[in-house]
């Protein structure tokens, strides 16, 4: 029922990264916010069709919104924490292939098998697997002793309370 309500806070969030001009630094981050806000207004639009078509947009967008935020986790850590990692090629490009092609195989499997649940599982898997990656960096970082600098804290404690409420 409220589910636009976020909508505008995304959309002020992604104007704060265009005036600061920190797309540059968050290229992935900002695609992330662009996605959230389509994502957003897609099952607004949808919510207004039938129950079948509402369901589809719904669990079809949040896999693909589910995706984003992996590869935004991803990029926080990798190209921002942990730097020298994000210089080597292979370990770049691996995860977001990785992440991509189960997006799209899960998304054919549910709709050319007529399994819908496939689409229900790949969404509980992203967001488990973005827990588990938010839990290993953090920790990682505590043993390390690595410190945050304010708008990493915040950009990871955002994608913290958005799984937690996954």
């Amino acid at each position: 029922m409220f589910g636009w309500a976020a909508l505008p806070l995304v959309a002020l969030v992604a104007l704060v990264v265009l005036y600061r001009r920190l797309v540059a630094a968050f290229p992935v981050f900002f695609s992330y916010l662009i996605v959230t806000e389509a994502v957003g207004i897609a099952r607004l639009i949808g919510s207004s069709g039938s129950s079948k078509t509402n369901f589809y947009v719904y669990w079809i967008s949040d896999i693909v919104y589910s995706l984003f935020a992996l590869m935004a986790t991803f990029e926080l850590f990798i190209k921002h924490l942990f730097p020298k990692f994000y210089k080597v090629r292979f370990y770049r490009y691996l995860f977001v292939i990785a992440a991509i092609l189960t997006a799209i195989t899960s998304i054919a499997v549910a709709l050319v098998s007529g399994h819908l649940r496939v689409l229900v599982t790949t969404i509980y898997v992203y967001n488990l697997g973005r827990a588990a990656i938010l839990a290993f960096f953090v920790l990682l970082m505590m043993v390390m002793g690595r410190q945050w600098k304010r708008l990493q804290l915040g950009i990871a404690t955002g994608f913290a309370l958005d799984v937690a409420a996954s």
